[in-house]
């Protein structure tokens, strides 16, 4: 399983997509930003930008959370954002999304970037989080569903060689509407068929 996209140097490997998560920014929820441009978020992640009054938040320090290297979420962050991973002046280095969550709900001055499904899943229990909009699209289960939402990814299984008949009835099974309600329990989007 990967939970990104093929790289070119993959051709030899097949992708079966199961479903698609978004990444999106997340605050504490009483942080009182909104919203932050795309620049100001790389001003963010660069340290450029050091203190929430400089996007007009209160005068507190901003406590950048970044992915560790490896993390399929900070690859598409950088990718999208065009940056490098030497570029980000992380305050905190985390790995899951819930440790990303548990971190910037422990820190109201805290900025970080998870799955949008693992973040809603705890804004349902009360966790004190919001998303924020990219580019001002909304971070949500359907702009992520009709591709509007620009930082996205497709969660696929992966095969190498031939296929066997098992593999294939599991792949089918896998992709297929029976499991809809699987996938969205996990804070995941369906695939379309």
């Amino acid at each position: 399983m990967v939970s990104r996209a093929l790289k070119p140097a993959e051709q030899d490997l097949k992708s079966y997509t199961l479903a698609q998560d978004g990444i999106s920014i997340i605050l504490h929820r009483d942080n009182p930003i909104s919203k932050l441009s795309n620049q100001q978020i790389v001003d963010i992640y660069t340290g450029k930008i050091k203190n929430w009054q400089q996007v007009g938040g209160q005068d507190a320090a901003i406590t950048v959370v970044n992915k560790a290297e490896g993390r399929s979420t900070l690859e598409l962050f950088i990718q999208y954002f065009k940056l490098t991973a030497k570029d980000i002046q992380a305050d905190v280095v985390i790995g899951d999304n819930e440790q990303g969550i548990k971190t910037v709900v422990g820190n109201p001055q805290a900025i970080g970037y998870v799955s949008i499904g693992a973040a809603d899943i705890n804004i349902k229990q009360g966790t004190a989080l919001k998303l924020l909009p990219i580019n001002g699209i909304a971070a949500t289960f359907s702009t992520v569903q009709d591709g509007s939402f620009p930082l996205s990814r497709p969660l696929n299984l992966i095969t190498q060689g031939q296929v066997s008949p098992k593999q294939q009835a599991f792949i089918d099974f896998a992709q297929s509407s029976v499991v809809e309600d699987l996938v969205k329990e996990q804070g995941f989007v369906p695939h379309a068929q």
